[in-house]
């Protein structure tokens, strides 16, 4: 019986070193699991922010593509706007260059004719003035 009670106080710290190897066992297993779980969840949260992430790129490349078309469209436009305007302001600028020359020839003939007007008044006064 001693040897009994030897034999169970000793095979007591051998079952309690294993039912505490047994439970770190499975504390580690469910640490393990726990962490796949959060890796899983994290590498789920990430694939996501990815997608959004892409998702905006994609958006900002579409409103950059339609931005630059409008731009095209906006000079394709104005070209033609120029194209349709040539001719007018090809002879819009004949007429102000006509209606320049024709003001310029106006006033050379009014100073040619103030000047034919003081040259006989000058005569006219001399021609008094021999008469008196």
């Amino acid at each position: 019986e001693e040897e009994h009670s030897m034999l169970a106080n000793a095979e007591a710290p051998v079952k309690e070193g294993l039912a505490v190897d047994l439970l770190a066992t499975k504390v580690a297993a469910e640490r393990a699991e726990l962490d796949s779980l959060v890796e899983e969840a994290l590498t789920t949260e990430a694939v996501a922010e990815r997608a959004e992430l892409d998702r905006l790129v994609a958006e900002a490349l579409a409103m950059e593509a339609a931005m630059e078309a409008a731009v095209e469209i906006v000079k394709s436009e104005r070209e033609q706007i120029d194209h349709e305007l040539a001719p007018v302001t090809k002879k819009r600028r004949g007429e102000i260059r006509l209606e320049a020359a024709k003001a310029e020839t106006d006033a050379a003939q009014k100073e040619r004719l103030a000047m034919e007007d003081a040259s006989k008044q000058a005569e006219s006064d001399k021609s008094e003035k021999e008469q008196v």
